[in-house]
């Protein structure tokens, strides 16, 4: 190196030291001030029953706030808690919001100036994922009331919901808003459920998924999901065990969140739906059915959800159940219903606009197919596929007066059918058939 080029470098790191202390004191905003009026700071866990009040901004700063078991925090009408970049609440014990409609509690991120001013005095602007969840652990229990969550959720690779719940928890939800969470607004496992009152889907928005998340894992419990106001989307595989019941209530939505995503029944699978409160099991990219639940722009297509299966052994009775753009990836062969060496009775169901509506496979299988709509399934409306075993498909419209289509010659299996409606296969009674629609269904939209 140059040797002036050495007497140069210490007065340009002197004026540089000169330049960041006469300018960085204008640059850099004053950090959150746990003394100024008005912000109390709160984290670690409770001693006692605590109450927050109106008037208030209280900061989980520090740690995570942690309510145990045994303990009570109440948080008044019209308070406002900020979390901390990367905090939560975790609780074990109780927590009761009590926001009423002219004040209701706000949980949001420190970085939003909307609610509470600017009180970190930082400029940046807050966004989905800034704080973690409130956490109720098994055995806890939450009444929540009038309040509003934003930007919740940590990152987005945890699919945690701003409120989550593990097995074992009781929350009710009465008049929230869930909005901008980085993966989940809601969150739980199979064998648990939120009670949601006064909310419907346009109670969630900006969110990844805008419904109740469920964790993928096993139902060892008669468990019921009836939950009209907001979409389930399964994360995963969720198992039904044996000897176990998995009840779907009338008017819910489910959406599974991708294409390999099944319901898998060792048990037992009731779907009880009305004519006036069908239940739907359907794409996440289906906006006709309980709202934007996923934001996508995309439209819904056939295989974007996996399949119900009835493995052998297991039951199911599905009444007014509409399945549509099930059966995984069309050459998997999956019907949006998928039997194996098993009997549920499937009655007054619409399968549509799946890649099969219904296949089933083994000698033991005898399903009752009845008085269902079939129509626009891309393969099969119903495929058989155990050679000289017949099932039962009669009394089904087929999306037209002429009936199936079953193009094979006499020989085969001794029947066929040059009709327009969906493709049969081989060794499935489908005479005679519905001609007309046999039962109209509408679109549920129910308040609680």
């Amino acid at each position: 190196m140059n040797w002036h080029l050495w007497r140069i470098i210490p007065l340009i790191c002197f004026i540089t030291l000169v330049v960041v202390l006469i300018v960085l004191p204008n640059e850099v905003h004053a950090a959150l001030n746990c003394s100024d009026p008005g912000v109390i700071c709160r984290s670690g866990t409770l001693a006692d029953n605590e109450t927050w009040t109106a008037g208030n901004v209280y900061v989980i700063s520090g740690s995570d706030v942690t309510v145990p078991a045994g303990v009570m925090l109440t948080i008044q009408a019209g308070a406002i808690v900020k979390f901390n970049l990367g905090r939560s609440m975790i609780v074990d014990g109780e927590l009761v919001v009590s926001g009423t409609q002219a004040s209701p509690v706000y949980f949001t991120s420190i970085r939003d100036d909307t609610i509470g001013g600017n009180t970190d005095n930082d400029p940046a602007l807050p966004a989905a994922g800034n704080w973690g969840r409130i956490l109720f652990r098994s055995g806890s229990s939450g009444t929540l009331t009038h309040l509003e969550l934003r930007y919740g959720g940590g990152a987005d690779w945890w699919w945690w919901g701003m409120l989550q719940l593990d097995t074992g928890a009781t929350v009710s939800l009465t008049a929230a808003t869930l909005t901008s969470a980085s993966s989940c607004a809601l969150s739980t496992t199979p064998q648990n459920d939120f009670t949601l009152n006064n909310m419907s889907p346009a109670s969630f928005t900006g969110s990844i998924y805008n419904g109740i998340c469920v964790y993928e894992g096993t139902v060892n419990a008669n468990t019921t999901w009836d939950e009209t106001e907001a979409a389930y989307v399964p994360l995963n595989d969720i198992t039904i065990a044996l000897g176990s019941t998995l009840t779907w209530g009338p008017g819910i939505v489910i959406k599974p969140s991708w294409r390999e995503a099944e319901f898998l029944v060792n048990g037992s699978l009731n779907a009880t739906g009305t004519a006036s409160q069908p239940i739907y099991v359907t794409s996440p990219r289906d906006d006709a059915i309980g709202g934007a639940t996923d934001n996508s722009t995309e439209l819904p297509g056939p295989g974007q959800w996996g399949r119900i299966l009835f493995r052998s052994g297991s039951s199911g009775t599905l009444t007014h159940l509409e399945l549509r753009y099930g059966g995984g990836a069309d050459w998997w062969g999956w019907g949006a219903i998928h039997i194996e060496n098993a009997s549920p009775s499937i009655r007054l169901c619409t399968l549509r606009n799946n890649i099969r509506g219904l296949a089933s496979y083994g000698a033991s299988a005898n399903p009752t197919i009845e008085r269902c709509r079939i129509y626009g399934n891309t393969q099969y409306g119903v495929f058989n596929g155990e050679p000289n075993h017949w099932i039962s498909a009669v009394n089904n419209w087929w999306g037209s007066a002429s009936g199936p289509n079953d193009p094979n010659p006499p020989g085969t299996d001794g029947d066929y059918n040059n009709g327009a409606g969906d493709h049969v296969s081989n060794f499935v009674r489908y005479r005679p058939w519905d001609r007309n629609l046999p039962f109209r269904i509408s679109v549920p939209f129910i308040v609680r």
